[in-house]
């Protein structure tokens, strides 16, 4: 009996926890890093953002039974998040292919496919992001870590200056 109360009285305080902006206040995020797509403010307490996970990565499929345990993330565009037979009491699953996504590809989903197809590697090339829509984000970084702002309809860079690490667009 002892014991059932311990475990209600840990799943209430799991329940309690509150995101707090001195909380927020440490929390930094690294774009440079990301497989995928970035996630606005789908960071720790929405303090950061997140990176959006790649085929094959675990996700987050379905609420978790147990409070308090930590989301996994979610899948990228034209992926979704399967979980195993009969499920998982954490909610977690496996990010795969969408087959029901849309056939046509847009500008930045035909130009990211490429550039990741393309065996060619040089310094300061750039594998587009693109959002839920299709569209490029704002803010893009090379693999040599320098991010820039790009038009979301084209792609094109629309300045010519290059920050290590995070640009506001």
């Amino acid at each position: 009996m002892f014991q059932l109360f311990i475990l209600l009285a840990v799943l209430g305080v799991t329940q309690a926890i509150v995101c707090t902006p001195f909380l927020c206040a440490g929390a930094k995020f690294d774009a440079t890093q990301c497989k995928g797509s970035i996630i606005k403010n789908g960071g720790f307490c929405g303090c950061t953002d997140a990176c959006a996970k790649v085929e094959g990565e675990d996700c987050q499929a379905s609420v978790s039974m147990f409070h308090g345990s930590p989301p996994i993330g979610k899948c990228d565009d034209g992926l979704k998040c399967v979980a195993p037979n009969g499920g998982n009491p954490f909610g977690r699953g496996q990010c795969i292919k969408d087959v029901q996504n849309r056939s046509v590809k847009t500008t930045c989903e035909q130009r990211r496919r490429t550039a990741m197809i393309i065996m060619v590697v040089y310094k300061g090339q750039w594998t587009p992001r693109c959002d839920v829509n299709g569209k490029f984000t704002p803010e893009q970084c090379d693999n040599t870590g320098s991010c820039f702002c790009v038009d979301v309809e084209t792609g094109k860079i629309t300045s010519n200056k290059r920050i290590q690490g995070q640009v506001q667009c």
